[in-house]
């Protein structure tokens, strides 16, 4: 099944762990005029698009949708399917990633789940929180040592495969990493030193990648962190020099920001993507040359002293979602337009912000809104392809 225009449904889903309660399933497809014969998708080389549906003979096992699920094509983005006990959960990743973040804020000892979403959609400081909790599980059930295997071959393996699939400079490249990538081999020291070894790859497909840049990367998702830190608090250590390189690169693009609209949305979209980094950002940057910012600022330090740091994402969420209620009602209605702008710009992501900037779009009639209508449609366009059409 090759044509892209051939459009097929989620219909069912197999989970990879019959006796689990939570996680991830392998979709299955059908096309709404064929529903017994069945597809798995089958993705690119970057594993970042649709390249083909395979037809799936088995059904031992296929839990049926109560009603037809997603549909996708070749090269739209992958279909993902979570479930949590009767309910499940199916769509393109940016589509779930709200509902996965607050799956992982309920069910914190759930660390084999919460490393596989944060390994889709973590944040380097919530990949390493993630990847130490699985590794204490392991070393409880099964020892140190192989605790030590997990995080220090398979988790940093599957890294390294990561960063040289995202430098490939064509899909031939990409394919010959894939395919060899049990032969490339890294290694992480007790200090936290990254080595590697890829003389089994043809240097061809990976000399356009910056190697010293990808240790530097995997040196900091990988960073030790100390005995003496409580690692199973999202609020480590935020004074560490990482954060504080973050947190300065963020000051620097606030500075940059012109208007006091983007600067806000700049710091919600931290809040949301690095809650570490946003909160001491909030600790630092306490002011801003604009009114109307400063004002949601000080909504945000306001509810952040509400929210404990051990509440991770889910506690940002719920201090920024207050804070966008603020500043719409806030804002001068010449200023609203540029708020759903800058809102667009660096938070459409998100889903449901996504939806509130659509409803607003929808509701509104006011000129200052709908004269940046086209940029903030193409900004959701982006993010999700159902945002087309105008009301």
């Amino acid at each position: 099944m090759r044509s892209k225009e051939e459009q097929v449904c989620v219909v069912a889903f197999l989970k990879f762990e019959s006796f689990s309660d939570a996680g991830f399933a392998l979709p299955v497809f059908a096309r709404p005029s064929d529903p017994k014969r069945f597809f798995l998708q089958r993705l690119d080389e970057l594993g970042k698009q649709i390249a083909a549906f395979e037809a799936f003979d088995e059904t031992e096992g296929l839990e049926s949708l109560p009603s037809e699920g997603p549909a996708a094509r070749i090269g739209t983005d992958p279909i993902y399917v979570f479930y949590e006990g009767r309910k499940y959960y199916a769509g393109p990743l940016n589509s779930l990633e709200g509902y996965l973040r607050d799956f992982s804020a309920r069910h914190v000892r759930k660390s084999a789940v919460n490393l596989q979403i944060s390994e889709l959609i973590g944040t380097i400081d919530e990949k390493r929180k993630a990847r130490i909790q699985m590794e204490r599980f392991i070393s409880q059930q099964s020892g140190r040592d192989a605790a030590q295997e997990f995080y220090r071959r398979s988790t940093l393996h599957a890294s390294l495969w990561s960063h040289l699939l995202a430098g490939a400079p064509n899909k031939q490249s990409a394919a010959h990493i894939s395919a060899s990538q049990h032969l490339f081999k890294a290694t992480l020291s007790a200090e936290g030193k990254i080595s590697l070894d890829l003389s089994a790859l043809n240097s061809a497909h990976y000399a356009l990648t910056n190697i010293e840049e990808i240790i530097r990367c995997l040196e900091m998702e990988f960073q030790p962190i100390g005995a003496t830190k409580d690692e199973a608090n999202p609020a480590i250590d935020v004074q560490s020099e990482n954060i504080d390189i973050h947190v300065a690169q963020v000051l620097k693009e606030l500075e940059l920001a012109g208007r006091q609209e983007e600067r806000i949305a700049i710091i919600f979209d931290e809040l949301l993507s690095n809650p570490l980094v946003g909160f001491a950002v909030l600790q630092t940057y306490k002011k801003d040359r604009g009114q109307f910012a400063t004002k949601i600022l000080e909504e945000l330090l306001r509810s952040s002293t509400r929210v404990s740091l051990r509440d991770g994402s889910h506690g940002s969420w719920i201090i920024v979602q207050k804070a966008i209620q603020k500043a719409m009602s806030e804002a001068y209605p010449q200023g609203r337009g540029p708020l759903l702008y800058f809102l667009a710009k660096h938070l459409g992501r998100h889903r449901p912000i996504r939806e509130m900037i659509l409803n607003k779009l929808r509701s509104s009639r006011s000129i200052f809104i709908q004269q940046y209508y086209d940029d903030i449609i193409g900004f959701l366009m982006e993010n999700d392809k159902s945002a087309a059409g105008r009301p």
